[in-house]
């Protein structure tokens, strides 16, 4: 489990310099749930098997779980100093110019007047944590979708008839479910269809990648390549401001976790 702890404060190093550059002031109360995604999606870098090596899904549960535990619990313990001292009138932004009321109103919904009459951020910040936890503990699991040594009788289900019509049809299923939400074809949501809209672009791209990884390598790997591909590529013409910006940060996660899984390793 040491790799799980020293994973866990490289995660909490990501999530954290992001903070204090000020993501919370550009996304809002979005950041929350963009913390935990960027957690599942380290954690799938982090902890899958290494070639010769299989662990049990247990074993990659429990080590996202813990690296998730630890960046959670930084995460929030950061949120609360920052908040115990801007109750203060402690000025942080002369050390963090991004540190601003509206940066600890983004990550936990206390405004800066509740924030003065002595509201507490600890509920808030603990909800933090647990977000962060929990895409941990997601992204440990999910790791076992895209193991290096699967099974055979996981590769001939793929390799047959049904396996193709999913990996090729639940892709596009789950992009035409993002074109209706994002087009207004369908009303899902209110004034959160945007974050409904997210949620389906990011499932969308985590299956299309599982499928591609499902293929074998010949015919019906190209053909998910090519229509993968096709779809991904077409995303961004139907998503809006806030989405890309979310889609962007989140991609500089993964790129940024792939680097420190690369030195680290």
């Amino acid at each position: 489990m040491r790799d799980a702890v020293i994973r866990g404060f490289v995660a909490f190093g990501v999530i954290g310099y992001l903070a204090v550059l000020g993501l919370p002031n550009q996304l809002g109360g979005a950041v929350v749930i963009t913390f935990g995604l960027a957690m599942l999606l380290l954690a799938l870098v982090f902890f899958r098997d290494k070639p010769g090596q299989q662990q049990s899904t247990s074993r990659v549960a429990i080590k996202g779980a813990l690296a998730g535990l630890i960046a959670g619990t930084l995460t929030a313990t950061g949120v609360v100093v920052v908040a115990a001292l801007q109750r203060r009138n402690v000025q942080v932004i002369e050390l963090f110019a991004q540190l601003l009321p509206e940066w600890t109103e983004a990550l936990t919904g206390v405004t800066r007047a509740e924030l003065r009459e002595g509201a507490s951020v600890v509920g808030p910040a603990v909800r933090l944590g647990l977000v962060i936890t929990v895409g941990g503990l997601i992204g440990g699991v999910a790791t076992r979708l895209l193991t290096s040594d699967p099974a055979a009788d996981e590769r001939q289900f793929w390799s047959g008839s049904t396996g193709r019509r999913i990996r090729l049809g639940l892709p596009a299923l789950l992009f035409f479910m993002f074109v209706l939400v994002s087009t207004d074809l369908v009303e899902i949501g209110g004034s959160e269809e945007n974050l409904i809209g997210l949620l389906v672009a990011f499932v969308f791209i985590a299956v299309t990648l599982i499928a591609f990884r499902a293929a074998r390598f010949n015919r019906g790997r190209v053909i998910s390549a090519l229509t993968s591909g096709a779809l991904v590529a077409l995303l961004p013409l139907f998503t809006d401001q806030f989405q890309d910006a979310v889609l962007g940060k989140v991609a500089i996660f993964f790129v940024v976790g792939v680097g420190l899984n690369i030195v680290v390793g």
